[in-house]
C-alpha cells in the first residue's frame, strides 16, 4: 500500500473548510438566529459541501466514486447502520442518568419544558397535546422511527457530509491503518462544525466548550461510522447511521428532566461515555481499511 497523498487530503480539507466556514461566517453576520429557518437551511446548506467538493476532486484526480466507497451495498452490515445510532441514544439516556446529569422522566414533561425554551411554547403545546393523544409513548415512536429518517431526508443530506469524510478521506487516509485513520478523520470533523458550535448550534449554554466536546464526541463517534461504513463496503451505510444518529438524538432531550444538552446529548458527556465500549468493540474487529479490500466482482465502478 503507497503512503498517504497528502496533497489531495488538505486540498480536500482546505476547499471544504473554506467554503462551509464561509458560509457558517454569513450566518454570523446576518445575525439570524440558532435554531431558526434561515440557520436550519444554512446548516443543510453546510452539509452537502464535503460531498460537492469530493465529487469535483475525484473527477479532477480520475478517481473513481466507488473508491470513496459509492457502491451499492452488498452484504447485511448494512442493516447495522440505524441500529447502532439507535442503542447509542438509549445507553446516552442510560450514562446521563447514572453519573446524575439529569432524571429519566417517560412522561416527557421535562422534555416539553425544555423545548418550550428553545422552540417556544407552540412547538411545546403542540408537542403536549401529541404525547397525550398519541396511543404509543412518543419516546418509543420517535425512537423506532428515527431509521426512516436515515434512509430517506436524514440520510441524503448526512451523505452530503459522509462522502467527503468516510469516503474521500477513508480512502486517502487508509495507509495509517484503521484506528489511526478514523481518528484523525473524527478529529477534522469534528473541528469542521466549529463555526457552527460557536453560534449556538448543539450547544447553546457553553459555545466555547462545546467545540472542545464536539472535536471530543466525533472521534470516537467518526470511528463507529468508520467501521460500519468498510463493514458494509459502501459509504451509504455512514450516511444512513448519521441521519438515523441526528433523528435519534434530540430522544435524550425529550426523555431526561434536568441535565444541560452539553451533559445529556450524544454528542455530550454522556454520549462520549457511552460511545466508549462500542467503539472498544469495534477495533478489535477490525474492518478493511480501504473499500476496495473486499471488492467482489460486479461491484459497480461510478
Amino acid at each position: 500500500m503507497k503512503g498517504v497523498n497528502w496533497r489531495r487530503v488538505l486540498t480536500f480539507l482546505g476547499i471544504t473548510y473554506a467554503i462551509d466556514w464561509a458560509i457558517a461566517g454569513g450566518l454570523w453576520l446576518s445575525g439570524a438566529p440558532l435554531p431558526g429557518p434561515v440557520a436550519t437551511a444554512v446548516a443543510m446548506a453546510y452539509m452537502v459541501v464535503p460531498a460537492a467538493v469530493a465529487i469535483v476532486l475525484a473527477r479532477r484526480w480520475e478517481v473513481p466514486l466507488a473508491s470513496y466507497g459509492v457502491r451499492v451495498p452488498r452484504n447485511w452490515y448494512l442493516a447495522l447502520a440505524p441500529l447502532a445510532p439507535m442503542l447509542l441514544a438509549v445507553m446516552t439516556i442510560a450514562v446521563a442518568v447514572l453519573l446524575g446529569f439529569a432524571q429519566y422522566d417517560p412522561s416527557g414533561a421535562g422534555g416539553i419544558e425544555r423545548m418550550e425554551r428553545i422552540a417556544g411554547p407552540q412547538t411545546a403545546e403542540q408537542m403536549r397535546s401529541a404525547w397525550e393523544t398519541l396511543p404509543v409513548n412518543p419516546l418509543l415512536l420517535a425512537l423506532l422511527s428515527a431509521p426512516i429518517a436515515g434512509f430517506t431526508i436524514n440520510g441524503l443530506f448526512a451523505f452530503g457530509e459522509e462522502l467527503g469524510w468516510r469516503g474521500l478521506l477513508q480512502q486517502e487516509l487508509a495507509p495509517l491503518g484503521f484506528a489511526r485513520a478514523s481518528m484523525l478523520i473524527g478529529f477534522v470533523w469534528g473541528l469542521w462544525h466549529a463555526p457552527l458550535i460557536l453560534q449556538g448550534h448543539n450547544f447553546p449554554e457553553h459555545p466555547r466548550l462545546g467545540v472542545l466536546v464536539m472535536i471530543a464526541a466525533c472521534i470516537p463517534l467518526g470511528i463507529l461510522m468508520s467501521w460500519l461504513a468498510l463493514r458494509a463496503q459502501t459509504v451509504i451505510a455512514a450516511a444512513v447511521a448519521h441521519g438515523t444518529f441526528n433523528a435519534a438524538a434530540g430522544i435524550t432531550l425529550l426523555a431526561m428532566r434536568g441535565g444541560e444538552a452539553i451533559e445529556i446529548l450524544p454528542l455530550g458527556y454522556a454520549g462520549i461515555v457511552a460511545m466508549v465500549p462500542l467503539v472498544l468493540v469495534v477495533l478489535a474487529l477490525r474492518p478493511p481499511v480501504r473499500y476496495e479490500d473486499l471488492q467482489e466482482p460486479g461491484d459497480e465502478m461510478v
